[in-house]
């Protein structure tokens, strides 16, 4: 098992989902080195997530991958969707909390299918859905919206999502309520209005944000560091 004090290379924003290759062998969770040049055995449907630049993994000296993994194997009721195991080894990843669920192994022995943001805690980018589901055993239309346009305020649009895991960011009943789908769009409730649907990005939803009396964590879980104007840990 890899630790999280071993990981010898910076952490970026920018993150990878990945899925074991077809050339490496993956076997139940266990404290023993197994599987073809993998450092750690992975949970079939385990989350697995490195640091990224430009779409690529960050690699350490030895040209190996860094990853936290999440597979579940206690059974928690609150990681059971891969959604939820992302989001849990993405988090051990961008703070390096103390675990042994890391690894490290070549790159051939991995494939990246997922962009992930590490600030935000949202999927960026699918870029294999097949693997991606065929190893998760689960499809990603249960927890990913569709892309549309935004602002948007048509409720045919909204209404499907809101069946899909949705995160609270803000909640007053007095001003505004804001949640978090897993590809990072806003949905926002402001006073006595309808909901609007809103990318991170929306010039509209960071003067929403900036207006409402929130903390600085929940407005970067919002729309991101480089909006709020904040400065990421996570950065190089």
């Amino acid at each position: 098992m890899a630790n999280f004090t071993d990981l010898d290379i910076e952490g970026t924003v920018e993150g990878l989902i990945l899925v074991p290759s077809e050339n490496a062998l993956v076997q139940d969770l266990g404290p023993f080195l197994s599987g073809r040049m993998m450092l750690t055995d992975i949970l079939a449907g385990s989350a697995l997530v490195c640091h990224a630049d430009g779409g690529q993994p960050r690699l350490d000296a030895d040209g190996m991958i860094h990853f936290a993994f999440e597979g579940n194997m206690n059974g928690a009721v609150n990681l059971e969707r891969y959604h939820e195991k992302c989001s849990c080894a993405a988090g051990r990843l961008a703070h390096r909390h103390p675990s042994i669920a890391y690894g490290r192994a070549r790159p051939e022995d991995l494939q990246a299918v997922a962009g992930y943001d590490l600030e935000r805690f949202v999927f960026t980018e699918i870029f294999d859905r097949p693997a991606l589901e065929a190893w998760a055993a689960e499809s990603i239309d249960g927890f990913m919206p569709s892309r549309t346009s935004t602002p948007c305020s048509d409720m045919k649009i909204i209404e499907p999502m809101l069946s899909l895991p949705l995160s609270p960011i803000y909640l007053d009943r007095g001003s505004a309520g804001l949640w978090k789908l897993q590809n990072g769009y806003i949905v926002a409730k402001i006073g006595d209005g309808a909901l609007c649907l809103y990318d991170s990005k929306d010039e509209e939803l960071i003067s929403i944000v900036e207006r409402l009396d929130i903390d600085e964590r929940s407005k970067v879980m919002a729309i991101g560091s480089r909006a709020t104007g904040s400065t990421s840990d996570l950065e190089p």
